[in-house]
């Protein structure tokens, strides 16, 4: 059997999607050793470099090779199963037998911002009609896999995808985190100049609307100078925060206490969610919400929102806020921080809510799909 995997353009832009692809591709390639797996990286054309410094027409060519260039690309593949790795990716079906296409969704935002679902945020008009054009030809896909019950609801009642094409298809951690020694903790506090007696509140994740960015940095600016008798100090690990996001600090004394480091290796990664106190990861909205899986297989309390998809990940193994109430997020902020007992409980449960999600058995319930379109 002949498995292509339709891989994104430009796939160094969006590294989540990318390890998606990496690790089901890594998997079958280990379980199904008779199978001809390939993965299909696009061709762009290239334009000439006076036209590459020019910023209307470098858009111009990203969209050509995106939409006109990799879909005509794709017509010239010959397979018995075509998997889209990403839903936004869905116009290629018009070139392929869709009889045999899987697509992997992962959320459906720019249509539940049309919706009205986010207050005050609008998809800008040319990047909700591409989005739009590619949920009709999303639902002409044999099968659909949804990486949360929540993303599935989204299919059927806001996509108009008939219930019977869709599987739920969960993710696990692009990275095998786990708990590493405290000797090795202590050594990388130093390294950032964190003293033993200061509290590590710590976040991941992109500077985008609904990552409650707002709320967080309300929260904290509302947080006591110590709590349980420590300083604490706060890290963004991702796209920073921008001046204008800052404003919302008042206190200097509390901006002070606010780090950004950027986007981290993996390894590095795991190191911080080591060796923090806890994350804060306060959503208004998720597809999956990765950073709370890889927080519970380190074994660090998790403080985050019942909302969309993250009540699947974190079941009764994380601590539970309003995203919208910012006293309540300060509180609970100051509960897990203070109270042993209750860290202890989020410790043990989050590491063992966390062996619930692994690509070995992902992969596993995959490959009797991909049987079924043979058949």
């Amino acid at each position: 059997m002949k498995l292509v995997l339709l891989r994104n353009y430009k796939e160094e832009q969006q590294l989540s999607m990318k390890a998606y692809a990496d690790c089901i591709s890594a998997k079958l390639r280990e379980k199904c050793k008779e199978w001809d797996i390939i993965d299909y990286h696009p061709k762009n054309l290239k334009f000439d470099t006076i036209t590459n410094t020019l910023p209307i027409a470098r858009k111009a060519m990203d969209l050509f090779n995106r939409y006109v260039y990799y879909p005509s690309q794709v017509r010239k593949i010959q397979a018995d199963i075509y998997h889209i790795v990403d839903h936004a990716n869905s116009l290629f079906i018009k070139n392929l037998d869709e009889k045999k296409v899987i697509v992997t969704c992962h959320d459906l935002i720019p249509l539940l911002i049309e919706g009205g679902y986010f207050k005050n945020i609008k998809k800008p008009p040319l990047a909700l009609k591409i989005f739009k054009s590619s949920m009709n030809y999303i639902k002409k896909a044999t099968l659909i896999f949804a990486d949360s019950e929540n993303t599935m609801k989204d299919l059927y009642t806001v996509a108009g995808v008939q219930r019977c094409r869709i599987v739920k298809m969960p993710l696990a951690a692009f990275y095998p985190f786990k708990r590493t020694m405290e000797e090795q903790n202590n050594l990388f506090r130093k390294k950032l100049n964190v003293a033993d007696d200061t509290y590590i509140i710590l976040t991941v994740g992109l500077n985008i609307f609904y990552k409650n960015v707002k709320g967080i940095l309300e929260t904290l600016s509302s947080l006591p100078e110590k709590i349980n008798g420590k300083k604490w100090i706060f890290y963004h690990l991702g796209e920073r925060y921008t001046e204008k996001d800052l404003q919302v600090v008042k206190n200097e004394q509390v901006r002070d206490r606010i780090k950004q480091l950027g986007a981290l290796s993996y390894p590095e990664l795991e190191l911080f969610y080591n060796s923090a106190d806890v994350l804060f990861f306060p959503s208004l909205y998720e597809g999956f919400g990765m950073p709370v899986l890889e927080a519970m297989q380190c074994s660090l309390p998790v403080i985050t929102s019942k909302v969309a998809s993250i009540p699947e990940i974190g079941n009764e193994a994380v601590a539970y806020v309003d995203p919208n109430n910012t006293e309540e997020m300060q509180q609970m902020i100051c509960e897990v921080l203070s109270n042993n007992k209750l860290r202890q409980s989020l410790q043990e449960k989050g590491l063992k809510q966390a062996q619930l999600f692994n690509w070995d058995n992902i992969v596993n319930k995959m490959i009797p799909y991909y049987n079924s379109i043979l058949q």
